[in-house]
């Protein structure tokens, strides 16, 4: 009998190629990516949509963050029927759009994004469509796919429990960092400084340093944030250092 321990811990890289396997082999089975924050979650969820040639303006559109909604942000609201005298629920467009992405591109993701935020009557909204793809009267295009993101307890994000119910109708993937993944993606999708690529190099520790207990942490998202901000002479060297340090902490900035 082999002794190899099998668990459900990936990189983000190995979390796409089980996103696409899923969908070459037309399996619905929603997947979750559960992980600290900062390391790109999201963000491979988007790079499998765009993958399918999907522009990323669209891709972004199919991002639904439940926190911010209620159950009838997705079902609509009631409408009675003045012949039958019998009630049936609006739809939304969101999810019509989801349709309309999946009929002009073959394909369409659906992104549940921080789903462990959501409340339980939010969650209980979401889990028509994670198991039957419908809710109320909308039914999902048969190549609309879903994928779900979401922060532990731990890393004291807001973050809640997942209802055991909602956690049985996916497949949970514990999302892991990993330097070498992030490093590929964002050398190929953002405009980051060689110079920050170099530090991270020198100091590999500091590219996704994260501690639930400090206010402001390194982590991937708060170092891609950083792309658009001029290195000095561009920029004051004062004020440059003071934008660093509020988003990767004071100490690391000083370095």
């Amino acid at each position: 009998m082999s002794n190899t321990i099998i668990n459900n811990t990936v990189s983000l890289s190995e979390a796409t190629r089980a996103i696409q396997l899923s969908i070459e082999v037309g399996d619905f089975t929603p997947i979750l990516l559960l992980g600290q924050p900062g390391v790109g979650k999201t963000d491979a969820a988007l790079q499998v949509s765009t993958s399918y040639g999907i522009p990323a303006h669209v891709a972004k559109s199919l991002v639904f963050r439940p926190a911010l909604h209620d159950p009838t942000d997705l079902m609509g609201l009631p409408i009675i029927d003045a012949v039958t005298g019998t009630a049936k629920f609006s739809g939304t467009r969101f999810l019509a759009s989801a349709n309309e992405v999946a009929d002009k591109y073959g394909i369409a993701i659906v992104v549940w994004d921080e789903l462990a935020q959501a409340t339980p009557m939010m969650q209980n909204a979401i889990n028509s469509l994670l198991l039957d793809r419908r809710i109320g009267e909308q039914v999902l295009h048969p190549r609309v796919f879903q994928i779900a993101t979401g922060n532990r307890v731990e890393d004291r994000a807001g973050a809640g429990k997942i209802l055991t119910h909602t956690a049985n109708r996916l497949e949970v993937l514990n999302v892991e960092f990993n330097a070498k993944d992030w490093t590929t993606w964002a050398l190929e999708n953002t405009s980051l400084s060689h110079l920050y690529h170099a530090f991270f190099s020198f100091r590999p520790e500091h590219l996704n340093s994260f501690d639930s207990a400090r206010t402001i942490n390194a982590t991937p998202r708060s170092w891609t944030s950083m792309q658009h901000i001029p290195l000095p002479p561009e920029s004051p060297r004062d004020l440059f250092q003071a934008k660093l340090a509020g988003r990767v902490g004071a100490g690391i900035a000083s370095e």
